[in-house]
């Protein structure tokens, strides 16, 4: 049995008091180098560069309610702006280019997502967790 992530891609603007969220867990294969990067999940790595944060506050709706039906399995939540998926983006293809596996294309297109909200003057940010 292996680990998986949960994921949101959550936007706001200016004129909304709360967070959309849009489900990714369909879209997001099991990559452990970037579970690692993003909050040190299966590390047998050492010291992630980003650390758990736990569920922003004002999560969205959808992202909670999916956190609450998921009670004791889910582990690890945490969220990411633009830039610290970047980051970890960056060190996962890095580990992964050391063991020759080939990254899948989804998470790249995270970046592709959330820049597409950005230039359309969004707040967005990454929301998951994990379980096993």
């Amino acid at each position: 049995m292996g680990t998986d992530i949960h994921a949101f891609v959550e936007i706001k603007d200016d004129y909304s008091e709360n967070w959309n969220g849009i489900d990714l867990g369909f879209f997001l294969n099991r990559w452990y180098d970037m579970f690692y990067a993003m909050a040190g999940v299966r590390a047998e790595k050492g010291q992630p560069v980003i650390l758990s944060k736990g569920l922003p506050s004002n999560i969205s709706i959808k992202a909670n309610k999916k956190f609450v039906e998921m009670k004791e399995d889910a582990h690890t939540p945490s969220w990411l702006t633009l830039k610290e998926y970047i980051k970890a983006l960056a060190l996962a293809d890095k580990l992964s280019s050391k063991e020759n596996y080939k990254t899948p294309d989804c998470y790249h297109a995270i970046v592709d997502i959330m820049n597409a909200f950005t230039i359309l003057k969004f707040k967005v940010r990454l929301v998951f967790w994990f379980d096993c």
